[in-house]
């Protein structure tokens, strides 16, 4: 379409940006690429008139299907590096869920092996609490019965210290079964926050999920030199 002094047959073409700048020349010109629009090339020229003549449309036309193969190529480059993107972002998420997923196995993997010997010696300590009282009730027996034991004997029960042992042995066998009671809770958490036992959706507590992470990441909670000790308030429960 060329207009000439903004002289035209044409309705609704001379709006508010013509009457304004009023141009002498004006030229609107689609780029077509293989019969679809790629474009519309508009050109004006403010002081002369008849500047888009035959020979020079001529040209125009040439070069517009130059211009609209270009866009389309550009279009087309455009569409191939955004494509490029999401597959190298898919990829990178694929990587990170390969590394996840096994991390998660590791972590269920250890957790389980954990268990299974915390589990032996947890369960044994309540045993061994109960040999140990059977072993010194002969002793405060053998006590009473022979209260002049000997010299030698005298020795070896002060070496020993019988009565601080007798004090002390129940709190360590306590201290053990503490700190297994926590070892399996650490793997429970394990267990928990990897969820790799089971492929299918299931129904999950995520009280439980956040009980597990919180005591996963006990250490981190602790005072540094670069910040206090950081407080976890619960309302649902109690937190290990």
């Amino acid at each position: 379409m060329v207009i000439d002094n903004l002289k035209t047959d044409l309705p609704g073409v001379i709006g508010d940006y013509l009457n304004h700048h009023r141009p002498k020349s004006v030229l609107c010109f689609p780029l077509v690429d293989r019969g679809n629009l790629a474009g519309i090339l508009y050109l004006e020229n403010p002081s002369t008139n008849g500047v888009f003549s035959r020979e020079r449309l001529l040209v125009l036309n040439f070069l517009s299907s130059q211009g609209a193969i270009a866009l389309e190529n550009a279009r087309l480059y455009h569409q191939v590096q955004q494509t490029l993107a999401e597959l190298q972002q898919a990829q990178l998420q694929l990587v990170q869920s390969e590394k996840m997923s096994a991390l998660g196995n590791l972590v269920a993997g250890v957790a389980h092996e954990i268990n299974n010997p915390i589990g032996c010696i947890v369960g044994n300590i309540g045993a061994t609490q109960d040999y140990i009282n059977d072993l010194l009730n002969p002793i405060d027996l053998y006590g009473k019965k022979f209260p002049e034991a000997g010299a030698e004997i005298e020795d070896e029960l002060e070496a020993i210290d019988l009565d601080y042992l007798r004090q002390d042995l129940p709190k360590l066998i306590k201290a053990m079964k503490d700190g297994g009671e926590r070892i399996k809770s650490i793997s429970k958490s394990l267990r928990t926050f990897s969820r790799a036992d089971s492929d299918a959706k299931q129904t999950f507590n995520i009280h439980e999920g956040i009980d597990s992470t919180l005591l996963i990441l006990r250490h981190r909670l602790k005072a540094n030199n670069q910040r206090p000790e950081i407080q976890v308030v619960a309302e649902y429960g109690n937190i290990p």
